[in-house]
């Protein structure tokens, strides 16, 4: 080999291993990068769901939680309501919100001649149970941007109408981002000014898998297929446990016993053939020899 191939050998060797160098140090950084991202994103879910429990727990105001969609941002509360301890919850769809569903929905138990004709009275009476209690009564309401600006501000003016219910009612609002542009239309300006805590949810998975995965899902087709195919193995399993019994079985025999082969008779010694076939040889000498002696003077 010539000077020039062997130092072109070696400088494409030298090549092959900066980059193998390099490619090791992109994945080990990625790696570590990805490890920050997800401690980064559990402390920052921490967070919020620390600040919200403070805030709806024992701060009077309402909160507002943004996600990615209403999804995350229902996904981020339910981990907080489930540490509540509450006088009374009540959750609203938003795109059904209205004054006369909270009063409903709060005053669902009240029952008799007790009962307080108006809404404003149902809510003071709760209102004032909930603080006589010194706990919470929640109003959720789920993808709060359906609901739109006037909706979501009658509520707010419901409650601040009824003093026990300003200092005991917490109104949490769910929803995506454009719960946000709602919230800063003019119409619902006095209710966005008593909004006290405002949390994002992290965003979910952001390309990475989470587990457990989903159950993958064939196409018909697919699925079609895959049937006929295991129905095909099962009908052939069957036919060969049908036909597995009479195989190698002579007709007069029960099903399940098998005859034995005969077997074969073992070859005489070829020795004693071989002495078998002399024998009558020898006799015939001896008969002539004992003729020629008798016929001799």
């Amino acid at each position: 080999m010539s000077l020039d191939g062997e130092a072109a050998e070696l400088l494409e060797t030298a090549s092959a291993a900066c980059l193998s160098s390099l490619s090791a140090g992109r994945v080990k950084s990625a790696g570590v990068t990805d490890g920050h991202t997800g401690s980064s994103r559990a402390a920052l879910a921490h967070d919020s769901t620390s600040r919200l429990f403070a805030a709806l727990q024992s701060r009077a105001g309402h909160a507002l939680v943004i996600g990615d969609d209403p999804a995350a941002a229902e996904a981020l509360f339910e981990r907080v309501d489930a540490q509540l301890v509450c006088q009374r919850r009540v959750r609203l769809p938003g795109r059904r919100v209205d004054a006369d569903a909270m009063i409903h929905a709060l005053g669902a138990d009240i029952r008799g001649p007790h009962r307080p004709r108006s809404g404003e009275a149902i809510l003071s009476m709760v209102a004032t149970e909930a603080r006589a209690a010194g706990l919470p009564i929640l109003v959720v309401v789920t993808a709060a941007e359906d609901a739109g600006a006037a909706a979501l501000q009658r509520l707010g003016t419901l409650i601040e109408s009824v003093p026990d219910a300003r200092a005991a009612v917490r109104l949490v609002l769910l929803g995506g981002p454009l719960l946000e542009d709602i919230l800063a239309h003019p119409d619902a300006a006095e209710l966005s000014a008593r909004i006290l805590t405002t949390v994002r949810a992290p965003a979910r998975g952001d390309g990475r898998w989470v587990f457990p995965l989903p159950i993958p899902r064939l196409d018909s087709a697919w699925r079609d297929t895959v049937q006929w195919v295991v129905a095909g193995l099962i009908a052939m399993l069957g036919v060969f446990l049908i036909v597995s019994p009479w195989v190698g079985r002579d007709a007069g025999a029960p099903i399940g016993v098998q005859t034995a082969s005969p077997e074969p008779e073992e070859d005489a010694p070829a020795e004693a053939t071989a002495e078998g076939m002399t024998e009558p040889e020898d006799a015939d000498e001896t008969v002539e020899e004992h003729a020629s002696a008798e016929a001799a003077p």
